[in-house]
């Protein structure tokens, strides 16, 4: 029987050897032949032909989902078996149970900006659209951003290393140190435009900050941005204050629940935070407290609803509330089946990143800052899935231990299994994990076992943003 099933698997890797050479002769015949164009094989792609050869243009998206108005390709059809006129496309708002409210237009100049109304103007700003976000930003992001893969040789890269940590400062800088982020928007405010530009010169030598664009851009927050209104509020406050023993705080609010409809678009700087003068011993939970002095910096927690408007206010400009966990699914007949009752962050970053016929989506129009934003929303996402992995209701059944370890704690008297192993185990289903490494390479064994070894090995590339 081994010989016979060796004879048979020796026949079939003969056999396809042989085929594989008579392709690659085609193939390489067919390059150099002018006349060979009419013997290539066709491939209908959405109404029309294409040659094997000729390249793959599925133009823009031409379909919108049924429930929220997302764009897509027809080839990112649920089913892609079968052909039909209405296709069905999920990845967006997961059949209708994910419904957010659309963001406004961004107000000016922010708009003409991003539009190209002054096409030099424009293009300067979103050539440079991370260095004048530093200008406004209220938190540093805390990591290594990563400049010299940038040689101009290819498309602008976003690279970081480093664990995320969106951090805040005091209210007030330090004697005889310049202010930064939130500080800008208290400290010194008669001088805040030479502040905010020699901010900008500062974090790049080579950036040459527009003035004109700088300074409307600061109107702008002034009057739409009720994170700048509470900041302002703070320094008007610390500007009367009495005795030099008075201390106020800014109470960011970590749910929009505490001011009503989750859904309400903040229209005032009461319904972001409150300014204080003493804690006193009330519950803080995850609201965000800023202090007129401190000497650390705070960190942000990724499920504050003003996260991402306090480290990217370009890309939210009115303010607008980002992920937090009271987020609910719309009632419908797919959310009924889901245990699950509240938005996960994957779920809410896939919908904001879809683009819709109706909506001027600004977070996917600023270009370097999307990438940015991108690329943080994924670190946060990240970020949930290990702190869910590393809570107890999760770990209380999984644990893990070389043999040799298990035979010597049983030799120092420690027969209790609770008390051996690694405590927190990343589960196969984390990508990048060494348990889903291993079983993807236990899959390609089996693939190879089953089917022979292969004989091509493809790799695909993406260009970023």
């Amino acid at each position: 029987m081994a010989a016979q099933s060796r004879k048979k698997r020796k026949a079939y890797m003969s056999e396809r050897s042989r085929v594989l050479r008579q392709r690659l002769a085609h193939s390489s015949s067919s390059i150099y032949d002018k006349d060979a164009s009419s013997s290539h094989t066709t491939i209908p792609t959405n109404g029309h032909s294409r040659s094997v050869f000729s390249p793959l243009n599925l133009g823009p998206p031409s379909h919108t989902c049924c429930y929220c108005g997302a764009l897509f390709w027809y080839e990112e059809r649920i089913d892609r078996r079968r052909h039909t006129t209405r296709p069905l496309y999920n990845k967006c708002c997961k059949g209708g149970s994910v419904i957010l409210p659309s963001y406004k237009p961004p107000p000016e100049p922010l708009h003409s900006l991003l539009t190209a109304v002054d096409r030099a103007k424009s293009a300067h700003f979103c050539e440079n659209i991370r260095y004048y976000n530093s200008m406004f930003a209220f938190t540093s992001m805390g990591v290594n951003v990563i400049d010299s893969i940038n040689d101009g040789r290819g498309p602008y890269t976003f690279k970081r290393s480093g664990q995320l940590c969106h951090r805040i400062g005091s209210l007030l800088p330090k004697r005889d140190k310049r202010p930064e982020y939130a500080q800008l928007y208290i400290f010194d405010t008669q001088n805040e435009l030479m502040n905010r530009l020699r901010v900008g010169t500062y974090k790049n030598r080579a950036f040459q900050p527009n003035e004109e664009i700088v300074a409307a851009l600061m109107q702008m927050f002034d009057a739409h941005n009720p994170i700048v209104k509470l900041f302002r509020v703070a320094r008007d406050r610390l500007s009367r204050a009495g005795a030099p023993d008075d201390h106020y705080f800014i109470r960011l609010f970590g749910s929009p629940d505490k001011h009503g409809d989750i859904f309400n678009a903040p229209v005032a700087s009461e319904v972001v935070g409150l300014v204080v003068g003493d804690l006193g011993t009330s519950d803080i939970g995850r609201d965000l407290m800023v202090e007129d002095k401190a000497g650390n910096l705070r960190k942000v927690k990724e499920d504050h609803c003003k996260f991402m408007a306090m480290q990217y206010p370009i890309l939210f400009p009115y303010g607008e509330d980002g992920y937090h966990q009271n987020i609910a699914y719309r009632q419908c007949r797919r959310s009924a089946g889901i245990k699950r009752k509240r938005v996960t962050e994957v779920e809410y970053y896939a919908y904001r990143l879809h683009d819709r016929g109706d909506d001027f989506n600004t977070l996917t129009r600023c270009k370097r800052g999307t990438q940015a934003y991108v690329i943080d929303a994924y670190c946060c996402m990240e970020e949930s899935q290990l702190s869910h992995f590393r809570t107890k209701s999760f770990q209380q059944k999984y644990r893990t231990a070389p043999l040799k370890e298990i035979h010597d704690t049983i030799h120092r008297g420690i027969i209790e299994g609770s008390e051996a192993g690694q405590r927190i185990i990343k589960p196969s289903s984390y990508v990048g994990g060494p348990r889903y490494l291993y079983q993807n390479y236990l899959d390609c064994v089996a693939l190879c076992r089953k089917y022979g070894c292969p004989d091509l090995f493809i790799t695909f590339t993406s260009n970023p943003l």
